[in-house]
């Protein structure tokens, strides 16, 4: 399950810097508010193509149905958390953010900032952000402004609007 943890860092990461897929990926990155249905928003494109990799990468790292399938139920709750739009004390953030990818950080992930959307990759371990050198916090949450400037305007917030982004 590690394993599989670092191949999903990397192909986060590699969404964001590969220019294709980057096409695909920023219609998650569209949404201007940070909550649960932020999770939700992925281009039927990413979601096709992430499927074909994962099993590809699943096969060749010999995990079993059952590993996959406990590492997808553990990662549902904690992805859920990440983009929801609960506040937790920075304390309690912090202690979580040693192991797991917090909340706090995947908000930084969503700012409409490059240098911060352009880190925090981690799915579900915070360890791969810190060893590759993507870590990076805002001590203010609160103040983040999401989504992606180009895409603020309501036509590109409807559902035909989100499907065109890659265009």
């Amino acid at each position: 399950m590690v394993l599989f943890d670092l191949w999903m860092y990397w192909w986060h990461r590699f969404l964001h810097v590969i220019p294709f897929l980057w096409r695909f990926h920023r219609m998650h990155h569209s949404d201007p508010t940070m909550n649960v249905t932020t999770a939700l928003r992925f281009h039927i494109g990413e979601l096709i193509l992430s499927s074909v990799i994962r099993w590809g990468i699943f096969y060749v790292i010999g995990m079993t149905l059952g590993t996959l399938l406990m590492y997808e139920t553990l990662m549902m709750p904690v992805i859920y958390l990440q983009h929801s739009n609960w506040y937790f004390p920075s304390r309690i953030d912090r202690v979580y953010r040693l192991v797991f990818a917090s909340p706090w950080m995947h908000w930084v992930h969503h700012s409409n900032y490059q240098p911060e959307t352009d880190s925090n990759y981690g799915t579900i371990l915070s360890c791969w952000d810190r060893l590759f050198g993507s870590y990076r916090i805002n001590p203010r949450p609160l103040s983040i402004d999401y989504g992606l400037p180009e895409y603020r305007e309501g036509t590109w917030q409807s559902l035909w609007g989100l499907f065109r982004t890659p265009l």
